[in-house]
């Protein structure tokens, strides 16, 4: 885990995930405050703030995106998240039309797509 993270979480204070013991060393090691949770009990919070339900859902909703193109090259992944951050920006958005031309012009979409996952913190169990 420090390996495929290290440096890349910033501002992140708190880690939330199962109990697994590699979750556990690496919050130590990296000096994070580890919110556990116990899935199995059904348990989906703690403290009534720290989950993962908004991660677990905009995963759910990439992955739906991602099955209705019907596979990605590589190549071209960028491409398609940047779409569906689009898609994202604009679904609650009153002037949809205004929205989708400022998300259009950005060449950061990537990049605000990873800060929203970094945030919230996901590893998936």
């Amino acid at each position: 885990m420090d390996k495929a993270l290290k440096g890349k979480l910033g501002k992140v204070k708190v880690l939330c995930s199962d109990s697994h013991r590699s979750y556990i060393a690496f919050a130590k090691s990296s000096s994070l405050t580890h919110k556990k949770f116990n899935a199995s009990k059904g348990q989906r919070s703690v403290d009534k703030i720290y989950h993962v339900q908004n991660i677990n859902n905009m995963d759910m909703r990439l992955r739906k995106f991602m099955d209705s193109v019907n596979g990605v090259a590589t190549k071209y992944l960028q491409n398609y998240l940047n779409w569906f951050l689009v898609l994202e920006k604009i679904k609650n958005s009153t002037n949809r039309m205004a929205t989708a031309g400022i998300a259009f012009t950005s060449n950061t979409a990537w990049t605000e797509f990873k800060n929203i996952a970094v945030e919230h913190i996901l590893f998936r169990t």
